[in-house]
């Protein structure tokens, strides 16, 4: 019995052992710090699929038509422009050097001004101002203008009358009044008065246009009118000759933030982290702080020697009986923390077993 009772012992020793070495290497393998730093998988917005830590979104790109770089106008009416003929035209004649010309004849008659009244031989005339002269002294007078005078006879006596002064010579001088100037004309014309009369022969004149010769020519710039050949037509305008061409499909993605990649509109965008932040292999957890730090168990050690040793008469329910009172007799815990310090004690609790149940059976072997 007592055999039996020892290799139970031994029995259990090692169960506990073996659990303890388990334990032991679980809680090496998941400390709290790596706990701390577990990643996780950042989160994309519908329509995006995941990428390493971006979101992207692939999309067939849009298909439009368009006019070719050389042609004008939109997508439904798409046109080259082509050289067209320049002609030249007049209402009433032909073009010369881009002119329209009107030639009539020209009319015969007096010069702008002159009247048809004969004079000097001429069949047309007109008055003109005479030219006056400066002011000099009269016919039979003597002196300067402004100083004119006659020469009086002296009295009996030899005194001057009352309107004349006896000058240095001893001769009697009377002041008289400046006479007008003279009007003259030119050679051609005759002087009547105070006016002149310019006579004209018949001129031919134009009441439009200018005179070459005998005619009269009226000159405007002609019109030009832009003439378009084979399938050209003129535009509306009247500037252009167009041809018609066919548009041409063109690829594009309809957002301005994609991309076009192997014919495929991509997207990229940050993923998103629910917690923690984002990091180049996914959603880390903040930093943990002094505060959140986890504690170490406390373990009240053992006491020295509290197992009593059985004697050789003792019946074996003794025996079984201290075994489970040394089984009892174990070291209480006393921990703060979470689950990992919790597992960490039940270890402890264990290897503390095991030692305990491996003194007893020695002592009873």
């Amino acid at each position: 019995m007592k055999n039996f009772t020892t290799l139970r012992t031994r029995a259990l020793l090692g169960a506990a052992l073996t659990l303890s070495l388990m334990l032991a290497l679980t809680v090496a393998g998941s400390s709290p710090a790596d706990a701390a730093q577990t990643e996780t998988t950042p989160t994309c917005p519908a329509d995006y699929t995941l990428d390493g830590v971006e979101c992207v979104n692939t999309v067939d790109p849009v298909v439009t038509q368009a006019c070719p770089d050389t042609a004008v106008g939109d997508a439904s009416n798409c046109s080259t422009v082509v050289d067209g003929t320049i002609e030249q035209e007049c209402e009433l004649s032909s073009p010369v050097d881009g002119f329209c010309e009107v030639f009539s004849e020209a009319i015969k008659g007096c010069p702008d001004g002159y009247t048809e009244e004969a004079f000097g031989g001429e069949p047309c005339s007109k008055s003109e101002d005479a030219t006056q002269g400066a002011e000099t002294c009269p016919t039979g007078a003597l002196g300067e203008p402004d100083a004119c005078y006659i020469v009086t006879d002296a009295l009996a006596d030899g005194s001057c009358d009352e309107n004349s002064i006896k000058d240095e010579a001893g001769v009697c001088r009377q002041a008289v009044a400046n006479a007008a100037g003279e009007y003259t004309c030119a050679e051609s014309s005759q002087l009547n008065g105070t006016l002149c009369t310019v006579s004209s022969p018949i001129v031919l004149r134009c009441s439009a246009g200018e005179l070459e010769g005998t005619d009269c020519v009226v000159r405007t710039a002609a019109t030009e009118t832009l003439t378009c050949s084979g399938d050209a037509v003129l535009d509306t305008a009247g500037e252009r000759c167009l041809v018609a061409v066919d548009a041409i499909d063109t690829t594009g993605c309809a957002s301005s933030t994609a991309t076009l990649v192997d014919d495929k509109c991509v997207t990229r965008i940050a993923a998103t982290c629910i917690t923690g932040v984002l990091s180049t292999t996914g959603c880390r957890p903040a930093a943990a702080t002094n505060a959140n730090a986890l504690e170490s168990p406390k373990i009240t050690a053992p006491a020295a020697t509290s197992t009593p040793i059985p004697t050789p008469s003792a019946p074996a329910a003794a025996a079984s009986t201290d075994t489970t009172a040394q089984t009892q007799d174990q070291p209480s815990l006393a921990f703060t923390g979470s689950s990992t310090d919790a597992v960490a004690a039940v270890g402890v609790v264990l290897l503390a077993t095991g030692a305990t149940l491996l003194t007893v059976a020695r002592r009873r072997d």
